[in-house]
């Protein structure tokens, strides 16, 4: 008769807990910090998505010490944007949603909480009296999957392992979003020709990107095989940039070529007697960079015939048409950058 009684109590208490956990998560509406509605069915699950319902009050201790670390797990799943969303829910009367609107900015929470006068407080009672097991304080966790069913009380050891009991639980639900890799966008792509008047390629260019904005910062390039060169997070990898332009820069051989009858065709030209007209020639002659054709680069000239200058004022030997080429790093964005150069003082080419 004992051994009966042991039984028939055994099936009572497990029927009991069966029951306890296999009961469909209440529903609720609730009206959060920043006046929006969240309704736990027909918002969330009926969508198909997981629920992790945080209950927690203002001033309690371990809920400030777990907030930053629950809301990296937020956004570890998407921060609501996949199959996953996050809900706090505010245990004490005394917390109002300005109570808890100023707990999610100290903690930078980005999910949705009510206090007691958004409707946080009655959509705890239901896991704090008991129906879902016993409530242990804050901060504890539920876990509502698509169906409705609840797994209550999910904790680990300490922040760390609580944490992890969270995620494991989340996914355990099936939702996707956690680890969710979102396809980078295609980069933007460039391939760069350089090539002489004649459509010889240039070899031994070198590039940098910069912008049209004063003080920017300069990045040297590396160009793939073929010469060719994508940007993908642009931002991040060229920080400062804005209205991105990309510049050649040739600075080999720099008396190569050179010889007195160009400094004549200069002279001619600045005597108007033999007027130079094509862009390319007359970048030629600058050759002190000042923007005008006149004796004084005859002279630079001269001191590189000479062997006096073994480098033209800027460190270059060529000049490349355009001297800017604007670029745009929209995702996606197939281009081709062609510069048309010509070294310093070959104007007898």
């Amino acid at each position: 008769m004992k051994n009966l009684t042991c039984f028939l109590l055994y099936v009572t208490l497990f029927l009991s807990v069966t029951n306890l956990h296999s009961q469909l998560a209440p529903d609720f509406t609730i009206i959060d910090t920043h006046g929006e509605s969240h309704t736990l069915y027909e918002d969330y699950l009926d969508k198909g998505k997981t629920v992790l319902l945080d209950f927690f009050f203002v001033d309690c201790p371990p809920c400030n010490s777990y907030a930053p670390h629950l809301q990296s797990l937020y956004e570890d799943w998407g921060e609501g944007e996949f199959d996953v969303q996050f809900i706090s829910l505010s245990t004490k009367t005394f917390d109002s949603n300005a109570d808890v609107s100023s707990f999610e900015n100290q903690h930078g929470i980005t999910f949705p909480g009510a206090g007691e006068d958004g409707g946080g407080y009655d959509a705890t009672t239901p896991y704090t009296s008991g129906t879902f097991g016993s409530f242990w304080g804050s901060p504890s966790y539920a876990i509502i999957s698509p169906d409705g069913m609840v797994r209550f009380g999910v904790s680990g050891s300490g922040i760390a392992g609580t944490i992890a009991a969270l995620d494991e639980a989340i996914a355990d639900t099936g939702a996707t979003g956690g680890d969710t890799t979102i396809e980078d966008p295609d980069p933007a792509f460039y391939t760069i020709n350089v090539h002489d008047k004649y459509g010889n390629d240039i070899n031994n260019v070198e590039f940098t990107l910069t912008s049209t904005n004063p003080n920017s910062p300069v990045y040297n390039l590396n160009l793939g095989q073929g010469n060719t060169i994508s940007f993908n997070h642009f931002s991040e990898a060229f920080s400062g940039i804005e209205n991105p332009v990309i510049i050649a820069n040739k600075n080999d051989d720099t008396d190569a070529g050179i010889s007195s009858v160009d400094i004549i065709l200069i002279f001619r030209h600045i005597l108007s007697l033999d007027i130079i007209h094509e862009d390319l020639k007359l970048l030629a002659c600058d050759a002190n960079d000042d923007g005008k054709i006149s004796a004084s680069d005859m002279a630079e000239l001269r001191k590189i015939i000479l062997n006096v200058n073994d480098e033209f004022p800027n460190n270059t030997s060529w000049k490349f048409f355009p001297a800017v080429f604007p670029i745009d790093v929209t995702p996606g964005i197939i281009g081709e950058i062609t510069f048309e150069g010509i070294k310093i003082g070959n104007i007898n080419y």
